[in-house]
């Protein structure tokens, strides 16, 4: 007999699933981008592998860019999300938990904000590239690391 699922975690494996694909259609957008700001003796070759040793490690005086760039990105993808997959991303929100736990009349009638969606996108987006690995990450972060210490 299979499991019947409750709306919540049905609305969950959505937000996930579309979270997910969002994520990885980022990241195929920077592993396309070759215009690397940490300059041609990095190893990295991607801005993808920029953000991720960014992520892993420590942000450079770039950071403000590549956070312009992924911004960029989310806020063109975020417009091209069917509603009720914005809706099902912004329920694992904060703000949308708060809005599902309040009172019905207190409610308004179309809560979900697409900033709100975009920023959980973005954390999605640096949890991931936080223990993404990759032969050039791994040899900039070893080269990297040693060098501090």
């Amino acid at each position: 007999m299979t499991k019947m699922l409750t709306e919540d975690a049905v609305i969950a494996r959505l937000a996930k699933a579309v979270v997910d694909r969002t994520v990885a259609a980022l990241v195929a957008s920077l592993d396309d981008m070759h215009d690397c700001l940490s300059g041609d003796d990095s190893g990295l070759e991607s801005v993808w592998e920029e953000v991720c040793v960014q992520i892993q490690h420590e942000e450079s005086v770039h950071w403000a860019t590549y956070e312009e760039m992924v911004r960029g990105l989310i806020d063109a993808e975020v417009p091209k999300l069917q509603d009720y997959e914005k809706a099902a991303i912004w329920f694992q929100t904060d703000a949308g938990l708060d809005w599902a736990c309040s009172e019905p009349e207190e409610r308004d009638s179309d809560p979900y904000v697409d900033d709100d969606v975009a920023e959980y996108i973005v954390k999605a987006l640096y949890s991931f590239a936080s223990d993404f690995e990759r032969d050039n990450i791994r040899q900039y972060l070893t080269r990297t690391t040693e060098s501090d210490a």
